[in-house]
């Protein structure tokens, strides 16, 4: 998989859009942080090469908001994090759309970063830097390391280069949160730190709604409920 854990966001949000169960799907579509990072709109899933791979990125969803105030009758995907979800639900409500046609595919978030994170990891490489992917399997499988494309190539970094900035660059509002897991979305999916999963990861996923359920049912993803003993 190109997905840094089991890369069921995109073979989900591919599925749908291929079946046409809905219009288009609001993601990241980019590994460029130099500059405000922006929702994009896809309607055809062979557009969706970039979106595959986690961000620590704090993302505009302004574009989302327009398109859906303004075209009510189209049925949308929105991947994001919880503050952005509830942030759309409560525009969904205010506008009084219908929010069947909307479904949120949530990701679990600890805290993201200020776009200023993309200048720290160019002065580390000590050169422009094209793209930078935040965890890559490329190097050494899962969980990965950070990866700094260069004109000269690929560069690796180990992973604590990112997990040691994450507080310094955090927006203020992430110190405030209270809702890490999503639980406004539909759907929702993080990494699975279980230990069952093998060298190229796996995704956890949270189901909050009968529309998320009826989705993951018929979504061609391999799923292993975890057993748990009732206490």
């Amino acid at each position: 998989t190109n997905g840094v854990s089991g890369g069921c966001v995109t073979a989900l949000v591919k599925n749908l859009l291929d079946t046409h169960q809905y219009d288009c799907v609001f993601t990241v579509n980019t590994h460029s942080y130099r500059h405000l990072t922006r929702a994009e709109r896809i309607s055809d899933s062979s557009e969706m090469q970039k979106t595959p791979l986690s961000r620590y990125i704090t993302v505009s969803h302004e574009e989302t908001v327009r398109y859906i105030t303004e075209h009510p009758e189209q049925k949308v995907i929105i991947t994001a994090v919880p503050c952005a979800v509830q942030g759309i639900l409560r525009v969904i409500d205010q506008k009084k759309l219908n929010k069947d046609n909307y479904l949120f595919i949530g990701l679990v978030c600890d805290k993201t970063m200020t776009n200023q994170v993309f200048d720290y990891f160019e002065k580390l490489a000590g050169e422009e830097v094209q793209e930078l992917f935040f965890r890559t399997k490329k190097q050494s499988g899962w969980p990965g390391n950070v990866g700094i494309q260069t004109a000269k190539g690929m560069k690796y970094l180990p992973a604590k280069k990112r997990t040691r900035v994450k507080e310094y660059f955090q927006p203020e509002r992430c110190l405030y949160c209270l809702d890490k897991i999503n639980r406004y979305a539909d759907i929702v999916f993080g990494d699975d730190y279980t230990g069952n999963c093998s060298e190229k990861g796996g995704n956890m996923i949270i189901v909050n709604t009968e529309k998320g359920q009826s989705i993951l049912d018929s979504a061609p993803i391999e799923k292993s409920p975890i057993e748990t003993e009732a206490v």
